[in-house]
């Protein structure tokens, strides 16, 4: 399956839900748990600071496979080609705006949106123990949780 820069209403609609639904803002109490005690204070509550971290990994994956972190700014050059906008800052403020917008999407839509999100930016070096991973992992396992009994009923990206 190809990879390509989710929508800045992909992420803001996961992270407004996450911080709003989720049994522990942002972040579900099992994955917190299991966090070294010296490194919580990393993860921020925030919606703001998730869907910049959510936004940098979509960014940082497309760029590793499709080896455009090896040029200059690679991040504005992945957001203007594969993503159609100005640059990384219009991406990523977009992405924080929409996150401060109420979400009316399922629990289930939540949950394979998260599963898409981490598709598209797994590719970023150290992704299976970055902040990015740990937010989303978090909101998702919150999301199945409150989809049940009809936790299939999903759908894979921003429902248009």
């Amino acid at each position: 399956m190809s990879r390509f820069l989710c929508s800045a209403e992909h992420i803001g609609r996961v992270v407004w839900w996450g911080h709003f639904h989720g049994p522990h803002p942002l972040i579900s109490r099992e994955h917190l748990h299991r966090l070294n005690p010296m490194i919580r204070w990393r993860y921020s509550k925030h919606p703001v600071a998730a869907a910049e971290v959510l936004a940098r990994a979509n960014l940082g994956g497309l760029a590793s496979r499709y080896r455009l972190d090896m040029i200059p700014d690679w991040e504005s050059r992945t957001a203007q080609k594969l993503g159609g906008y100005a640059d990384v800052e219009e991406y990523i403020r977009l992405c924080v705006d929409e996150s401060l917008l109420p979400c009316v999407l399922t629990a289930a839509s939540i949950a394979n949106m998260c599963r898409c999100l981490a598709h598209q930016s797994r590719d970023c070096a150290g992704w299976e123990n970055s902040r990015a991973k740990l937010l989303l992992d978090g909101i998702m396992a919150a999301a199945i949780e409150a989809a049940r009994p009809d936790p299939l009923a999903v759908t894979w990206s921003y429902p248009c």
